[in-house]
């Protein structure tokens, strides 16, 4: 039986559990899905038991997303095949767009992203981070000195 519907285009290349730890410390298993021709997909495995213990989908196919509850899209952009390396991080061979060339790159398990692959206000010479921001913080600084950028972590909240 048909459980979920991933969206229109979809062609999988890889398909893996990866565990993540949220904000309040609780640890959760996901199948992170990638795709030949767009972002990745993110369905928790609760969802995906659900739905095998569930009566499926039947008639017409949706075009987006459908049938298990917790799809999420992910910006794995580029991705050629990832896999597991260890507790904390993805393996993770891509195609760089701007080059041509193929990086072999590692990236945090739950984050889905490089910081060094984007340029945010975040990277501002004046951007403050509020107090409510303690957490993204120390979330930057960590991936910051993962990524090889060990001089753009600041000692201050202010900055």
């Amino acid at each position: 039986k048909t459980i979920a519907e991933l969206g229109y285009g979809n062609t999988p290349i890889d398909m893996l559990v990866v565990t993540t730890q949220g904000f309040d410390g609780s640890m959760s298993e996901s199948l992170l899905i990638t795709h030949k021709n767009r972002g990745g997909t993110m369905v928790p495995l609760t969802s995906v038991t659900a739905g095998i213990n569930g009566n499926g989908m039947a008639g017409q196919r949706a075009m987006f997303a459908a049938g298990l509850d917790g799809i999420q899209e992910i910006p794995t952009a580029n991705v050629m095949h990832i896999d597991v390396q260890n507790q904390q991080m993805l393996g993770i061979v891509r195609r760089n767009i701007e080059t041509g060339e193929i990086d072999l790159v590692s990236e945090l398990t739950g984050s889905y992203l490089r910081l060094s692959d984007f340029i945010s206000e975040y990277d501002f010479p004046d951007y403050q981070y509020p107090e409510t921001q303690a957490n993204t913080k120390k979330y930057h600084d960590m991936s910051k000195q993962m990524e090889g950028y060990p001089d753009l972590v600041s000692e201050v909240m202010g900055r």
